[in-house]
């Protein structure tokens, strides 16, 4: 799985097709928290 993304979303690749976009808040020491509304799935 690759994670990238930037202070404002980040996005989850699965390596398998499928891939997940959030939007969240990036926090102190590499965390991020996710806004479960925003997930969003497609195929690439």
């Amino acid at each position: 799985m690759k994670i990238t993304g930037s202070r404002n979303y980040i996005k989850f690749d699965f390596e398998n097709g499928y891939v997940a976009k959030a939007e969240g808040e990036m926090l102190i020491g590499r965390k991020f928290i996710v806004y479960k509304e925003t997930m969003k799935f497609w195929e690439v």
